[in-house]
């Protein structure tokens, strides 16, 4: 697959505080010819150790055992509770690093409306900053993908299937916080939590494919790159709609690490999903309620 690096706009958190990020930088990072992602440096100290235990507890869920798992899932609630008796400090950590991030997206939030109030006749002010910050209806997946099977000798990988860990899609909510992936090498070490949560991250992709890519507004492909020590984020689909299109979703993927490249090694990282409370509106005649029903329709459509 051919592909460019993408080079994200990047901001830093004093200035997205202090209203000091330009209308240039923000259609550059979410407008019509954009690449839909923003990062964002200049983190809280804590940051860096939250992601890092947080990711971490990703390999050891990952690693439970078929009864553990089971004994956590709960199929009437769509398997959305669960999770708060999972692991040891795993939901103090979860919470923590998940309110730090919604704090930032309140943050771009705010810069939206900036631009949305000047671009938008009849916007109202504050309108996503205030979607953001009391929604009860935004999510988190903390995502862990298991290492790749190994090859027999006489394999050869498939160059088509090498983007299957997620496929191509469009986040229906209003800004998607992502992380850097943290690649654990699980086959060479034992899971252990009573040893301690942290685990050793690879510095870098063993496999300099794999990762996040964006389908650009050109029909081309952008390989996006987090640096470890910021957020980014992404904008969707209610985004776009409330900012009747001036600010664009973005389409977008990830790439498997090659099995030849990346034996026994998983990615973890973690998707915090902006939304709307249910009955806030998107747009004159749909709250968000309507709007998620038709996306989820039209994805499941066939």
């Amino acid at each position: 697959m051919t592909y460019q690096k993408a080079n994200p706009v990047l901001v830093h958190l004093d200035d997205l505080k202090s209203g000091n990020v330009d209308f240039k930088s923000l259609e550059e990072a979410f407008g019509p010819e954009s690449l839909g992602v923003i990062v964002v440096s200049g983190l809280p100290e804590k940051f860096i150790g939250l992601r890092q235990r947080l990711l971490s507890f990703a390999s050891h869920l990952g690693n439970l055992s078929q009864a553990e798992l089971e004994a956590l899932e709960c199929p009437e609630a769509k398997y959305l509770v669960g999770w708060e008796g999972l692991l040891v400090g795993f939901k103090e950590t979860f919470e923590e690093f998940c309110v730090m991030v919604i704090d930032i997206a309140g943050l771009v939030a705010r810069a939206c409306d900036k631009y949305a109030l000047r671009h938008i006749t009849g916007y109202q002010e504050g309108y996503l900053e205030h979607v953001v910050k009391t929604s009860t209806s935004s999510k988190a997946r903390l995502l862990h993908y298991f290492p790749p099977p190994a090859l027999e000798t006489s394999s050869v990988e498939a160059e088509e299937d090498l983007d299957n860990w997620c496929g191509t899609h469009l986040d229906h909510g209003c800004l998607t916080g992502l992380t850097s992936a943290m690649y654990v090498d699980e086959g060479s070490q034992t899971l252990d939590i009573s040893r301690g949560v942290d685990l050793p991250e690879l510095e870098s992709a063993p496999d300099p494919d794999a990762g996040l890519y964006i389908k650009d507004r050109r029909g081309g492909v952008a390989k996006v790159g987090i640096p470890r020590d910021c957020l980014a984020f992404q904008t969707g689909e209610a985004l776009e709609v409330i900012t009747e299109g001036k600010l664009k979703a973005v389409p977008h993927f990830v790439r498997g690490c090659r099995a030849s490249k990346a034996a026994g090694v998983s990615r973890n990282t973690i998707a915090v999903f902006t939304q709307p409370n249910l009955w806030e509106k998107v747009d004159r005649d749909r709250d968000f309620a309507t709007f998620a029903k038709e996306i989820v329709a039209k994805n499941t459509e066939g």
